[in-house]
Protein backbone atom coordinates (compact mmCIF):
# COMPACT_ATOMS: atom_id res chain seq x y z
CA UNK A 1 0.00 0.00 0.00
CA UNK A 2 1.21 3.51 -0.88
CA UNK A 3 1.31 5.42 2.40
CA UNK A 4 0.88 8.68 0.49
CA UNK A 5 -2.67 7.61 -0.30
CA UNK A 6 -5.33 6.04 1.93
CA UNK A 7 -8.88 5.02 1.09
CA UNK A 8 -10.82 3.52 3.99
CA UNK A 9 -14.45 2.40 4.24
CA UNK A 10 -15.90 1.53 7.65
CA UNK A 11 -19.01 -0.61 7.84
CA UNK A 12 -19.68 0.56 11.35
CA UNK A 13 -21.72 2.40 13.94
CA UNK A 14 -21.09 5.16 16.48
CA UNK A 15 -17.81 3.55 17.57
CA UNK A 16 -16.42 3.87 14.05
CA UNK A 17 -17.55 7.51 14.09
CA UNK A 18 -15.51 7.99 17.26
CA UNK A 19 -12.41 6.24 15.93
CA UNK A 20 -12.35 8.00 12.56
CA UNK A 21 -13.37 11.50 13.65
CA UNK A 22 -9.81 12.87 13.56
CA UNK A 23 -8.29 10.33 11.18
CA UNK A 24 -7.99 12.79 8.30
CA UNK A 25 -6.13 15.37 10.41
CA UNK A 26 -3.87 12.71 11.92
CA UNK A 27 -3.00 11.18 8.54
CA UNK A 28 -2.52 14.54 6.85
CA UNK A 29 -0.23 15.82 9.59
CA UNK A 30 1.92 12.69 9.23
CA UNK A 31 2.44 13.03 5.50
CA UNK A 32 -0.45 11.26 3.78
CA UNK A 33 -1.37 13.37 0.76
CA UNK A 34 -4.59 11.81 -0.52
CA UNK A 35 -7.15 10.62 2.03
CA UNK A 36 -10.63 9.26 1.38
CA UNK A 37 -12.76 8.06 4.29
CA UNK A 38 -16.22 6.57 4.15
CA UNK A 39 -18.13 5.68 7.29
CA UNK A 40 -21.45 3.83 7.17
CA UNK A 41 -23.33 4.68 10.34
CA UNK A 42 -26.37 3.30 12.08
CA UNK A 43 -26.39 3.67 15.85
CA UNK A 44 -25.75 0.38 17.66
CA UNK A 45 -25.55 -1.48 14.37
CA UNK A 46 -24.64 -5.16 14.70
CA UNK A 47 -23.08 -7.56 12.22
CA UNK A 48 -26.50 -9.14 11.77
CA UNK A 49 -28.09 -5.80 10.87
CA UNK A 50 -25.31 -4.97 8.42
CA UNK A 51 -25.83 -8.35 6.76
CA UNK A 52 -29.60 -7.87 6.52
CA UNK A 53 -29.12 -4.39 5.06
CA UNK A 54 -26.73 -5.64 2.35
CA UNK A 55 -28.98 -8.52 1.38
CA UNK A 56 -32.03 -6.24 1.16
CA UNK A 57 -30.19 -3.14 -0.15
CA UNK A 58 -31.69 -1.11 2.67
CA UNK A 59 -31.00 2.68 2.47
CA UNK A 60 -30.85 3.02 6.24
CA UNK A 61 -27.37 4.48 6.77
CA UNK A 62 -26.04 7.92 7.29
CA UNK A 63 -22.94 7.75 5.11
CA UNK A 64 -20.22 10.11 6.29
CA UNK A 65 -17.43 10.97 3.83
CA UNK A 66 -14.25 12.96 4.27
CA UNK A 67 -11.78 13.88 1.53
CA UNK A 68 -10.59 17.31 2.67
CA UNK A 69 -10.78 17.40 6.46
CA UNK A 70 -14.52 18.07 6.62
CA UNK A 71 -17.18 15.42 7.17
CA UNK A 72 -20.12 15.41 4.75
CA UNK A 73 -23.34 13.63 5.67
CA UNK A 74 -25.27 11.60 3.10
CA UNK A 75 -28.58 10.26 4.46
CA UNK A 76 -30.48 7.20 3.26
CA UNK A 77 -27.45 5.39 1.87
CA UNK A 78 -26.95 1.68 1.27
CA UNK A 79 -23.90 -0.39 2.14
CA UNK A 80 -23.96 -1.66 -1.42
CA UNK A 81 -23.53 1.79 -2.98
CA UNK A 82 -20.75 2.79 -0.59
CA UNK A 83 -18.80 -0.40 -1.31
CA UNK A 84 -18.86 0.36 -5.04
CA UNK A 85 -18.10 4.07 -4.74
CA UNK A 86 -14.28 4.01 -4.51
CA UNK A 87 -11.29 1.79 -5.08
CA UNK A 88 -10.98 1.15 -1.36
CA UNK A 89 -7.63 0.11 0.14
CA UNK A 90 -9.25 -1.01 3.38
CA UNK A 91 -12.74 -2.09 4.41
CA UNK A 92 -13.34 -2.18 8.14
CA UNK A 93 -15.81 -4.31 10.08
CA UNK A 94 -16.82 -4.24 13.76
CA UNK A 95 -19.41 -5.74 16.06
CA UNK A 96 -21.87 -3.67 18.07
CA UNK A 97 -20.22 -2.86 21.39
CA UNK A 98 -22.61 -4.83 23.59
CA UNK A 99 -21.77 -8.01 21.65
CA UNK A 100 -18.11 -7.27 20.93
CA UNK A 101 -17.02 -9.80 23.53
CA UNK A 102 -19.72 -12.38 22.82
CA UNK A 103 -18.08 -14.95 20.56
CA UNK A 104 -21.32 -16.59 19.50
CA UNK A 105 -22.44 -13.33 17.88
CA UNK A 106 -19.68 -13.62 15.25
CA UNK A 107 -19.84 -17.13 13.75
CA UNK A 108 -21.76 -17.56 10.47
CA UNK A 109 -23.09 -14.01 10.50
CA UNK A 110 -19.61 -12.55 10.13
CA UNK A 111 -18.59 -15.11 7.52
CA UNK A 112 -21.65 -14.35 5.41
CA UNK A 113 -21.24 -10.58 5.81
CA UNK A 114 -17.63 -10.70 4.65
CA UNK A 115 -18.57 -12.95 1.76
CA UNK A 116 -21.29 -10.54 0.60
CA UNK A 117 -18.86 -7.61 0.75
CA UNK A 118 -16.24 -9.58 -1.20
CA UNK A 119 -18.73 -10.52 -3.89
CA UNK A 120 -19.80 -6.90 -4.31
CA UNK A 121 -16.43 -5.21 -4.18
CA UNK A 122 -14.43 -7.79 -6.13
CA UNK A 123 -17.07 -8.37 -8.79
CA UNK A 124 -15.78 -8.08 -12.37
CA UNK A 125 -18.63 -5.62 -12.87
CA UNK A 126 -17.23 -3.21 -10.28
CA UNK A 127 -14.97 -0.68 -12.05
CA UNK A 128 -13.52 0.29 -8.65
CA UNK A 129 -12.58 -3.21 -7.56
CA UNK A 130 -9.19 -3.53 -5.94
CA UNK A 131 -7.74 -7.01 -5.72
CA UNK A 132 -5.31 -5.75 -3.06
CA UNK A 133 -8.03 -4.56 -0.68
CA UNK A 134 -7.46 -5.51 2.94
CA UNK A 135 -10.31 -6.40 5.27
CA UNK A 136 -9.68 -5.10 8.76
CA UNK A 137 -11.33 -5.72 12.10
CA UNK A 138 -11.88 -2.82 14.47
CA UNK A 139 -11.50 -4.23 17.97
CA UNK A 140 -13.52 -1.73 19.98
CA UNK A 141 -13.09 -0.81 23.63
CA UNK A 142 -14.66 -1.90 26.89
CA UNK A 143 -17.13 0.37 28.63
CA UNK A 144 -16.23 2.73 31.44
CA UNK A 145 -16.66 0.95 34.76
CA UNK A 146 -19.50 3.23 35.91
CA UNK A 147 -21.47 2.98 32.66
CA UNK A 148 -25.22 2.55 32.68
CA UNK A 149 -25.22 0.85 29.26
CA UNK A 150 -27.66 -2.10 29.43
CA UNK A 151 -25.26 -4.28 27.41
CA UNK A 152 -22.74 -4.20 30.25
CA UNK A 153 -24.69 -7.02 31.88
CA UNK A 154 -23.20 -9.34 29.23
CA UNK A 155 -19.90 -8.90 31.12
CA UNK A 156 -21.24 -8.97 34.67
CA UNK A 157 -20.89 -5.17 34.73
CA UNK A 158 -17.11 -5.57 34.86
CA UNK A 159 -14.79 -3.60 32.59
CA UNK A 160 -11.87 -6.04 32.68
CA UNK A 161 -14.13 -8.98 31.97
CA UNK A 162 -15.50 -7.09 28.96
CA UNK A 163 -11.97 -6.30 27.78
CA UNK A 164 -10.81 -9.89 28.18
CA UNK A 165 -13.90 -11.22 26.40
CA UNK A 166 -13.29 -8.83 23.49
CA UNK A 167 -9.70 -10.04 23.26
CA UNK A 168 -10.66 -13.72 23.29
CA UNK A 169 -13.42 -13.15 20.73
CA UNK A 170 -10.96 -11.52 18.34
CA UNK A 171 -8.33 -14.19 18.90
CA UNK A 172 -10.81 -17.00 18.31
CA UNK A 173 -13.00 -15.50 15.57
CA UNK A 174 -10.89 -12.95 13.69
CA UNK A 175 -7.28 -14.11 13.87
CA UNK A 176 -8.43 -17.53 12.67
CA UNK A 177 -10.19 -15.98 9.65
CA UNK A 178 -7.89 -15.59 6.65
CA UNK A 179 -10.09 -12.85 5.16
CA UNK A 180 -8.85 -10.41 7.81
CA UNK A 181 -5.39 -8.90 7.35
CA UNK A 182 -5.32 -6.34 10.17
CA UNK A 183 -6.84 -5.85 13.61
CA UNK A 184 -7.14 -2.32 15.00
CA UNK A 185 -6.56 -2.90 18.75
CA UNK A 186 -8.52 0.00 20.19
CA UNK A 187 -9.70 -2.17 23.07
CA UNK A 188 -6.07 -2.21 24.18
CA UNK A 189 -5.11 1.37 23.32
CA UNK A 190 -7.93 2.62 25.53
CA UNK A 191 -7.27 0.11 28.30
CA UNK A 192 -3.61 1.16 28.26
CA UNK A 193 -4.55 4.81 28.62
CA UNK A 194 -6.82 3.96 31.55
CA UNK A 195 -3.78 2.74 33.51
CA UNK A 196 -2.23 6.23 33.31
CA UNK A 197 -3.01 9.32 35.37
CA UNK A 198 -6.04 9.77 33.10
CA UNK A 199 -7.79 6.91 34.83
CA UNK A 200 -11.20 5.74 33.66
CA UNK A 201 -12.23 9.08 32.16
CA UNK A 202 -12.06 8.55 28.41
CA UNK A 203 -15.76 8.38 27.54
CA UNK A 204 -18.40 11.07 27.34
CA UNK A 205 -21.29 8.90 28.50
CA UNK A 206 -19.81 5.67 29.81
CA UNK A 207 -19.25 4.05 26.42
CA UNK A 208 -18.70 6.52 23.56
CA UNK A 209 -15.25 8.13 23.41
CA UNK A 210 -14.77 11.65 24.78
CA UNK A 211 -14.97 14.22 22.00
CA UNK A 212 -11.33 15.22 22.25
CA UNK A 213 -8.89 12.81 23.91
CA UNK A 214 -10.78 9.52 23.55
CA UNK A 215 -11.42 10.06 19.87
CA UNK A 216 -7.81 11.16 19.41
CA UNK A 217 -6.40 7.96 20.93
CA UNK A 218 -8.64 5.71 18.83
CA UNK A 219 -7.82 7.67 15.67
CA UNK A 220 -4.08 7.42 16.33
CA UNK A 221 -4.46 3.68 16.83
CA UNK A 222 -6.32 3.30 13.55
CA UNK A 223 -3.60 5.22 11.71
CA UNK A 224 -0.65 3.50 13.36
CA UNK A 225 -2.00 0.01 12.77
CA UNK A 226 -2.74 0.66 9.10
CA UNK A 227 0.50 2.39 8.16
CA UNK A 228 3.21 1.62 10.74
CA UNK A 229 4.23 5.26 10.33
CA UNK A 230 5.73 6.72 13.50
CA UNK A 231 3.32 8.89 15.48
CA UNK A 232 5.96 9.99 18.00
CA UNK A 233 6.43 13.49 16.61
CA UNK A 234 2.88 14.22 15.51
CA UNK A 235 2.09 17.92 15.77
CA UNK A 236 -1.69 17.62 15.45
CA UNK A 237 -3.96 17.22 18.43
CA UNK A 238 -7.62 18.25 18.76
CA UNK A 239 -8.48 21.39 20.69
CA UNK A 240 -8.61 20.59 24.39
CA UNK A 241 -5.90 17.90 24.34
CA UNK A 242 -2.89 18.99 26.39
CA UNK A 243 0.72 18.08 25.62
CA UNK A 244 0.76 15.67 28.55
CA UNK A 245 -2.40 13.98 27.32
CA UNK A 246 -0.98 13.77 23.80
CA UNK A 247 2.12 11.99 25.08
CA UNK A 248 -0.04 9.50 27.02
CA UNK A 249 -2.09 8.91 23.86
CA UNK A 250 1.04 8.27 21.79
CA UNK A 251 2.49 5.87 24.35
CA UNK A 252 -0.83 4.03 24.80
CA UNK A 253 -1.08 3.50 21.05
CA UNK A 254 2.55 2.50 20.58
CA UNK A 255 2.29 -0.10 23.31
CA UNK A 256 -0.96 -1.47 21.85
CA UNK A 257 0.74 -1.70 18.48
CA UNK A 258 3.51 -3.84 20.01
CA UNK A 259 1.25 -5.86 22.33
CA UNK A 260 -2.29 -5.67 20.90
CA UNK A 261 -3.80 -8.29 23.18
CA UNK A 262 -2.51 -7.33 26.60
CA UNK A 263 -2.62 -4.22 28.74
CA UNK A 264 0.53 -2.18 29.37
CA UNK A 265 0.76 0.15 32.33
CA UNK A 266 1.39 3.69 31.12
CA UNK A 267 3.45 5.55 33.70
Amino acid sequence: MNNKKLKILAIGNSFSVDALQYFYQIASSLGVEEITIGNLYIGSCSLQTHLNNILNKEPKYIYYTNTNGEWIEHPEHTVNDAILEHKWDYISFQQVSSLSGVESSYNEILLQLVDEVKQLFLSPNNPNRNESVKFIWHMTWAYQQNTTHPGFINYNNNQMQMYENIISSVQNKILTNSDFSIVIPNATSIQNARTSVLGDTLTRDGFHMSYDLGRYITGLMFFKQLTNISINNITYAPDGVTETQKQIAIKSVNEAYIKPYQVTNIL
